[in-house]
């Protein structure tokens, strides 16, 4: 048998209102309608500090750090397959050294290639640019606004969680414009708790956990998808009231951006 479960209007009120109470009560998690505002929790801002980086084709475009006095500067350049480390993002420069050195006499002579153990900077806005594939950890505030509580009685519940998550960004699917991002996430969550003496129905904190991942898109920053599964944590009165509360729940969203990075 084929089962459809859709959120009520008062389900989705609910849903609005738990976003709000949450954003009431953890100012620093708060979320508003469109894109939260700058600096709201803490989060990596698209830096690129400690990332790694593969090149895959050519790139003139680094200079050394701390040349000799009178040495005049000269820009080198890296092969395709040369592997290099950013140690700081700083205001469109990026410093960073090569861990491997590919060799390409034909495209990057020996005199002008990079070498490993060397300082380099080089400016952001031409770095991009290049087809590359980057990987490095990432962090942030993730939201999410409904749950598909698994088991027997399965039912999609306006349970809301805001809470920061810890990820790494793979290179997987760099080659049709994607990111992949396995996360892990923990923090506070609003659950409705149904009391099945009474029928009645209230709201009380628990703590959420969830794994899952994150896709992100390089035609538009705003569009993700995802895909979660956690578990909430509440007190033995709530549970004993209603059981469900404690089972194992997944979320999916697709176009939608939930994880603020």
């Amino acid at each position: 048998m084929k089962h459809t479960h859709k959120l009520s209007t008062d389900g989705m009120r609910r849903v609005n209102a738990t976003l709000a109470l949450l954003a009431g009560l953890c100012p620093a998690l708060s979320v508003a309608a469109d894109d939260p505002p700058a600096g709201d929790y803490a989060s990596d801002r698209g830096l690129w500090s400690g990332d790694h980086f593969k090149l895959r084709t050519v790139a003139r475009v680094f200079t050394e750090v701390g040349a000799a006095s009178g040495t005049a500067v000269t820009t080198k350049c890296a092969a395709a397959g040369s592997i290099f480390v950013t140690n700081l993002d700083d205001d469109g420069t990026l410093y960073l050294r090569f861990l491997d050195v590919a060799r390409n006499g034909s495209l990057c002579p020996a005199d002008q290639s990079v070498e490993p153990q060397v300082q380099y900077k080089a400016p952001k806005a031409s770095l991009q640019y290049h087809d590359m594939k980057r990987s490095g950890f990432t962090f942030g505030g993730l939201v999410v606004p409904f749950k598909f509580r698994l088991g027997s009685a399965k039912e999609i519940v306006s349970s809301a969680t805001i809470a920061p998550y810890f990820g790494y960004r793979t290179g997987w699917f760099e080659g049709v414009g994607l990111t992949f991002t396995p996360v892990l996430s923990a923090g506070l969550g609003l659950v409705p708790v149904v009391d099945t003496v009474n029928g009645s129905t209230s709201t009380k904190a628990a703590f959420s956990t969830a794994v899952g991942f994150v896709i992100g898109s390089s035609k538009n920053d705003a569009f993700q998808a995802g895909f979660l599964l956690g578990r909430d944590y509440l007190g033995r009165t709530d549970r004993q009231l209603d059981p469900s509360v404690s089972k194992v729940w997944a979320s999916f969203y697709v176009g939608y951006a939930l994880a603020d990075r």
